[in-house]
């Protein structure tokens, strides 16, 4: 669920910047005497957009340039324990022993009667 956690995070700051700018331009007046003029309110706008854009851009090359077996890793809802759970019940011998042996108990509890049967 990380992933899909992480990648919504990022996105809803991405777009939520342009609402943030027109909720400033909208209210600013009354808190302080600044007075702005078109060219700031377009400006902030292409500023927003122009990081906006890059962030999508150097996205788009991360997931192209990622290994393709890891890239669900950026949208899935799989948890943790659901994929150690899944790796436990259709791994060999050796991939149990490494789950039992590198994760911490919590991540392979549900799984716990399976691993002293």
């Amino acid at each position: 669920m990380g992933g899909f956690y992480w990648l919504y995070n990022v996105f809803f700051t991405q777009v939520s910047s342009f609402f943030v700018i027109l909720f400033y331009l909208e209210y600013s007046s009354g808190i302080r005497s600044f007075h702005y003029s078109e060219d700031v309110e377009g400006n902030l706008y292409i500023f927003a957009t122009f990081f906006s854009v890059s962030w999508f851009l150097s996205f788009a090359l991360l997931v192209y340039c990622s290994n393709p077996m890891f890239r669900h890793t950026f949208y899935s809802l799989t948890t943790n324990k659901q994929h150690t759970t899944r790796l436990f019940r259709k791994g060999n011998d050796e991939t149990k022993a490494q789950i039992l042996t590198k994760n911490h108990p919590d991540i392979w509890r549900p799984i716990r009667k399976e691993v002293s049967e």
